[in-house]
């Protein structure tokens, strides 16, 4: 990942001056605005990094710099757009021939892959024309627009991109609207080169960082050496033991870490109101339905509801800077500010980071996800967006099990944080 040009970003306080300060050379800044009056209408801004070979090939950029605003309007009704793909993709996980091909067999074929994402790669596919191929680019006159918008596809195409997105869809979907109130950037695909077979050869969450607007205030503080981290792991759902391999960086012998397991639900808590801890990390059942009493974490023969957590006053951070890995099903399926979720109120401050799960997710893919993270961050010393990055890649490229569902892991948070920059 390059190193920044500058190290302040953040959204601007005067909605009319710039939508971000300071961006990076390979940093695509995105804010979608739903229109207030027309359904069906968004407002984008991107600001995009040109490149100096952009600006000998398009004399028409010369003037702008190193980086270039552009706005326009996208005609596309994105709440109904994002329930949609979460109905279809949870009648795709309930398939039970796909659970079979992505979970239970260890050779399963590589054509599955295309049947059963096929349609939420043309969802994903149809989405990304229609706010960027389709744009009505506003601030720019027609010719000139024009080779805009193909600057536009093709630094998206680009690999090693990182993209920050922010919007207003919590406002539009509003609180009284089941499912997630982010949007599943992840998800979104690009049309394949012409002739490719490949699925994968579109997907763009395999291509990008992606960085949703939950981003702590450029003077967050790193995480510290050797962090401690406060788990709780469900050992009997991990079929293939990762977590109790002994290559696992949890094990390492070098101390990268320390690892502090919960005994129980009273432990937990006990912890949490008063922990040190710079990781949170559970590997175990998350339900997320009805009230704070309904809304719990499971683990073995544990248990914790929200309820729990609230009524306890947790949780109670020490460290300036907290990882939370919820490392369950619909971890993520919701929003990050909002303190009657888990991830809500695990994540109370700005300065905390966040990696949850879009929908259900199989416990091999957790597994194998969460121990390449950790080898990443922890062994690696990798940034947090890099490592999310990789261990997507390293599960789709597996020669013996290839496995496209790391995609399902989110990420909220900066992705400069390293286990080991505090400052």
């Amino acid at each position: 990942m390059k190193e920044l040009i500058a190290h302040e970003l953040r959204l601007s306080s005067d909605e009319n001056e710039s939508m971000f300060r300071a961006v990076r050379d390979d940093l695509i800044c995105i804010k979608l605005t739903a229109d207030a009056v027309r359904k069906g209408v968004h407002h984008l801004d991107v600001h995009l990094p040109i490149s100096r070979q952009d600006r000998q090939s398009l004399p028409q950029l010369r003037e702008f710099g190193e980086s270039l605003h552009i706005a326009g309007i996208a005609q596309i009704d994105l709440e109904t757009e994002l329930e949609w793909f979460w109905k279809r993709w949870h009648q795709t996980f309930n398939d039970p021939q796909f659970a079979e091909y992505f979970d239970v067999d260890p050779e399963y074929p590589s054509a599955p892959n295309a049947k059963f994402l096929a349609p939420v790669r043309g969802w994903g596919s149809m989405v990304f024309k229609r706010l960027f191929r389709d744009l009505e680019i506003t601030n720019h006159p027609g010719a000139v627009a024009t080779k805009i918008r193909g600057l536009l596809l093709k630094t998206l195409a680009s690999s090693r991109r990182s993209i920050h997105v922010a919007s207003n869809m919590n406002q539009v979907l509003g609180a009284a609207t089941p499912g997630p109130r982010t949007f599943p950037w992840n998800f979104l695909y690009q049309d394949p080169e012409p002739g490719s077979r490949n699925w994968q050869d579109g997907f763009w969450g395999f291509r990008h960082h992606i960085e949703e607007a939950f981003t702590p205030p450029p003077s967050f503080k790193g995480l510290r050496p050797n962090p401690t981290i406060l788990a709780t792991i469900d050992r009997r759902n991990d079929p293939r033991g990762y977590h109790s391999d002994p290559t696992h960086p949890f094990h390492a012998a070098d101390k990268s870490c320390v690892v502090v397991e919960a005994r129980d639900a009273q432990d937990l808590l006990r912890r949490l109101s008063d922990t040190d801890a710079d990781v949170i990390y559970h590997f175990g059942h998350h339900y997320d339905r009805g009230s704070v009493v309904d809304r719990r974490l499971r683990w073995e023969e544990n248990e914790v509801t929200l309820y729990d957590v609230e009524s306890s006053g947790c949780p109670q951070y020490r460290s300036d800077s907290v990882l939370v890995f919820l490392n369950a099903c619909e971890s993520g399926a919701c929003d990050p500010t909002m303190s009657d979720t888990f991830l809500g109120r695990l994540c109370t401050r700005r300065k905390t980071h966040c990696i949850a799960t879009w929908t259900r997710t199989p416990w091999s893919v957790g597994a194998r996800f969460s121990k390449s993270f950790w080898r990443l961050f922890l062994k690696e010393r990798r940034n947090a967006g890099e490592a999310v990055l990789e261990a997507r890649r390293e599960l789709r490229d597996d020669a013996h099990r290839p496995n496209p569902l790391g995609l399902l892991y989110c990420y909220f948070g900066s992705l400069l944080l390293e286990a080991g920059n505090a400052r």
